[in-house]
C-alpha cells in the first residue's frame, strides 16, 4: 500500500512539473512573440569601396549592421569617441577634434595602415560622430594617397558614397597642401593655419604683381585691344 501511494506521488509529481513547464515555455513564447523586433540601423555603413567604409557613431553602435557588412575593424576619428563592441571589433582611435586648427594630417600615416591591415583581414569602418568631416577627410587622404586621386576626384568618391560627407575647411586646405606635397606623410612639416594663409596671400600679391607687369609689357609692344581686365589670374597662370 505505502509503494503504491509513493508510486502515485511521484507520478502526480512529475506531471506537475511537466505541466509547469509547459506553461513557462508558453508564457516564454509569448515574450518572445510580443517583443518588438530590434529596429534596424537609420545610418547603415556606406560602401565606399572593397572592404572600405564610412559612417557615423550610430553606425559603429549597430553590432548587427557591421557584422553584416563583413567589417572587422573600425578606425575612431574623433578624441570624444569610445568603442561600443570592443569584443567583436579591433578598433583604433585617432585623437583629433573637428576643429580648422587641428592637425589632421599628422595621423594619416597610422591611420592608412590601420585601414590597410583592416582591409587585407575583412573590412574597415571609418567614422566620426556625425560621419561629415573628420572621417570623410581621412578617407579623402586615403584615396589621394593609395589611389592616386587628385583632392577633387577623391572627395568627389567620398560624397558619392556619403552624399553629406563635408570636411571642414581647415581640413580641406590641409588635404590641398598634402597634394602639393605629393602625398606624403614624411614631407608634412605640422599644420599652422595663420602661417598657410600668410603664405598663400603672399604668394598670391606676387602672381598679381607679375600679371600687371605684363599688361606693361603688352601696352609697351602697342597692343592696344587688351586691357587689364583681359589677363586673368589663376594659380600664377596668365590667360589671355
Amino acid at each position: 500500500m505505502a509503494s503504491t501511494v509513493a508510486v502515485l506521488t511521484s507520478t502526480l509529481e512529475e506531471r506537475w512539473r511537466s505541466k509547469q513547464h509547459a506553461v513557462e515555455v508558453h508564457h516564454l513564447a509569448l515574450l518572445v512573440k510580443r517583443s518588438p523586433a530590434p529596429a534596424p540601423c537609420s545610418d547603415p555603413p556606406c560602401k565606399l569601396r572593397a572592404g572600405l567604409f564610412i559612417g557615423s557613431r550610430e553606425t559603429e553602435a549597430s553590432l548587427a549592421e557591421l557584422r553584416a557588412a563583413g567589417i572587422t575593424h573600425v578606425l575612431q576619428a574623433g578624441a570624444e569617441l569610445a568603442p561600443s563592441h570592443p569584443a567583436h571589433f579591433t578598433y583604433k582611435k585617432l585623437s583629433v577634434s573637428d576643429e580648422e586648427d587641428e592637425d589632421l594630417v599628422a595621423v594619416f600615416k597610422e591611420a592608412f595602415d590601420f585601414i590597410d591591415e583592416g582591409r587585407m583581414s575583412g573590412g574597415v569602418l571609418v567614422h566620426c560622430a556625425q560621419g561629415v568631416s573628420r572621417s570623410a577627410a581621412v578617407l579623402t587622404a586615403y584615396l589621394m594617397s593609395h589611389a592616386r586621386f587628385s583632392f577633387d576626384t577623391a572627395l568627389s568618391h567620398v560624397q558619392q558614397a556619403r552624399p553629406v560627407a563635408d570636411p571642414n575647411q581647415g581640413f580641406r586646405l590641409q588635404l590641398q597642401e598634402f597634394e602639393r606635397l605629393g602625398c606624403c606623410c614624411e614631407s608634412w612639416a605640422g599644420w599652422d593655419r595663420q602661417r598657410f594663409e600668410r603664405c598663400f596671400k603672399s604668394s598670391s600679391v606676387s602672381g598679381r604683381r607679375a600679371v600687371h607687369g605684363m599688361a606693361d609689357l603688352i601696352r609697351r609692344f602697342h597692343v592696344h585691344d587688351v586691357c587689364d581686365d583681359d589677363l586673368v589670374f589663376c594659380d600664377s597662370t596668365v590667360i589671355l
